[in-house]
């Protein structure tokens, strides 16, 4: 049964919708396809236009610009399956346009046009030019490309199911918090696992994102006015109030990890701002905080830090939002609107962060991590099924045990008896130092053979060199090619001298008498002490350069002053007319 088949199966049945038309199973979209890394190389992205108090949407949307899975998805083109037939507005098709365009438009600004016209799509508490909170529209922006990747699933799903929990947005931002209640009276423990997207934490009491996890994840006694309700054991015992132990752990930790820290609260004059610093590192582990994990599980979430967004004022109805970001080259840039500006790590862990953008460390079930897999696995068994691979391990095993024979080494009365007939000459011209196996591929008259580009390049140079010699002679009357290309200028790294060469010198000197040879030896004739003086007479005189010259060139002597020499003619006097030394000019009137 082909994938389309498959595909088209899924599709009326309704098990499954993929972006990719294949068969998911029951998920709506598959974990390996999800890809944790940049695929490549990358600049920064566009900065972004403030189109009237839109700073809090521009820090968030250059933050999950940047989020590596989400730009894989965009860039691949996943995301235009969701776009609306009708022309409406499609939180994730739009999300993935901007992406694209943001990243292929480097260096520029682009304004969000898109979201800032449809904020009320998004929340309807929302309005344009009013700055709104960051976090709020995080949430919301989130949880509207979610609905968007369950909306497309035919038959409809409730975008609050477990097989909602499936869609690309839930494997990248998706996890699971555990409530568990423990009953000090019966003993009855009660356990609600709670969906999130992104988690809150408390900052009042914390110096650090590991201080606020402590605090998040903390026992909590319910006694006094806040006892807690037991519903007992078993169906007939009798509900009742009693003091019990509350905690949340992580239940299954996301892959992309949003932190929000909890800097507004509620005063009597509107919501205050928290201004203290919380530090937050570059790799985060969490494993401690995780439900029945120790600190050196296997399966630990660690993660790493790829945006920080900042609130810069006093209250989350004033001041200005802008971004930090990690680009795919693993430099970090400040983006503030349409400003985009390289920073370092340390101003970066330096910042009042309101939110924090975490990338999981080898994610399992993802595509790095699957790769990451199948590397492991021999070649051999690599594509092979399961059920064959069984079998293909057992064949293999049986081979590696099996004893391999060893070559039986040669006695040395074989050594002695081999030994002259390799040192007998050839009958075949002898192979010359400095050609390559090449060489041995050009063609020699009378047989046919194909050429390479650098034995047709060798033979051109061998063509020219004996047509400057004027001998007579071609490249077709040569018998042995190889001796020629030997003595001919082309010269390669090991080329050395050898008896080949002698023969070849004693054939060109029977051939000829050579006068001008570029690569050979040439006899240099002395010079006569008369052809020298001859020659020194023919040069062109020319003064040196002495101390009156550089008096001269300082502006310290005059120009009459200057040293008069026998080699070199004497300066005009100033004062005196050029023209008697040049050639006067015809059509010049006197």
């Amino acid at each position: 049964m082909s994938n389309n088949e498959r595909a088209a199966g899924a599709s009326s049945s309704g098990k499954g919708m993929s972006t990719r038309a294949r068969d998911r199973g029951d998920d709506l979209y598959d974990l390996s396809d999800v890809r944790m890394h940049w695929s490549g190389p990358r600049r920064a992205g566009a900065g972004l236009a403030n189109l009237g108090n839109t700073c809090f949407l521009n820090a968030v949307l250059q933050c999950l610009t940047h989020t590596p899975a989400l730009a894989n998805f965009a860039l691949n083109g996943e995301h235009k399956a969701y776009k609306t037939a009708g022309g409406g507005f499609s939180a994730l098709y739009e999300m993935g346009e901007h992406i694209v365009r943001a990243l292929n438009s480097s260096g520029r600004t682009i304004a969000p046009v898109a979201f800032v016209k449809n904020l009320r799509a998004l929340s309807k508490t929302f309005r344009k030019g009013r700055q709104e909170d960051a976090h709020e529209l995080a949430r919301c922006l989130l949880d509207a490309l979610h609905k968007k990747c369950v909306d497309n699933v035919r038959p409809k799903i409730s975008p609050n199911s477990e097989r909602a929990e499936t869609s690309f947005v839930w494997k990248v931002f998706g996890g699971k918090l555990r409530s568990q209640v423990n009953c000090k009276t019966c003993g009855r423990n009660s356990e609600v696992f709670d969906p999130f997207l992104d988690l809150s934490l408390e900052c009042a009491r914390a110096k650090s994102v590991y201080g606020a996890f402590k605090l998040f994840t903390h026992i909590e006694v319910l006694d006094g006015n806040n006892k807690y309700k037991c519903e007992g054991k078993s169906s007939n015992a009798r509900p009742h109030m009693t003091k019990a132990s509350k905690q949340f752990t992580v239940f299954s930790a996301p892959n992309v990890l949003a932190l929000q820290l909890k800097r507004f609260a509620y005063v009597p004059f509107g919501r205050g701002k928290l201004n203290h610093f919380v530090e937050y590192p570059l790799e985060l582990d969490i494993t401690p905080y995780i439900s029945d994990e120790r600190p050196n599980s296997r399966n630990g979430a660690v993660y790493d830090l790829f945006g920080v967004l900042v609130h810069s004022g006093s209250s989350s109805n004033s001041g200005h939002y802008f971004a930090y970001v990690k680009t795919a080259t693993g430099m970090w840039y400040e983006m503030d609107d349409d400003s985009v500006n390289p920073v370092s790590e340390k101003a970066v862990l330096k910042q009042k962060a309101y939110l924090l953008f975490y990338a999981r460390r080898n994610a399992p079930g993802t595509y790095e991590e699957v790769v990451t897999h199948k590397k492991k696995i021999s070649p051999e068994l690599r594509n092979v099924p399961d059920p064959e691979r069984v079998s293909n391990i057992k064949t293999l095993e049986r081979k590696k045990s099996a004893p391999v024979e060893a070559p039986v080494p040669k006695s040395k009365k074989d050594k002695v008896e081999s030994s002259p007939v390799e040192s007998l000459p050839s009958t075949s011209p002898p192979r010359v130092s400095g050609v390559g196996k090449a060489s041995g591929r050009l063609r020699t008259p009378g047989k046919r053979s194909r050429l390479t580009a650098f034995d047709a390049a060798k033979r051109a140079l061998l063509r020219r060199r004996l047509k400057r010699l004027g001998l007579g002679v071609t490249i077709d009357d040569l018998t042995h090619l190889k001796a020629i290309a030997a003595d001919s200028p082309v010269r390669t790294r090991n080329a050395a001298s050898g008896k080949s060469d002698e023969s070849v010198k004693d054939w060109l000197k029977t051939a000829g008498t050579i006068t001008k040879w570029d690569g050979g030896e040439q006899e240099v004739k002395k010079q006569s002490s008369k052809e020298k003086s001859f020659s020194a007479r023919t040069k062109r005189g020319r003064r040196d350069y002495d101390e009156f010259d550089e008096e001269y060139d300082r502006g310290k002597i005059a120009k009459h002053k200057r040293k008069k020499t026998s080699s070199a003619p004497a300066l005009p006097k100033p004062g005196s007319s050029r023209s008697s030394h040049r050639k006067r000019n015809p059509f010049q009137r006197a």
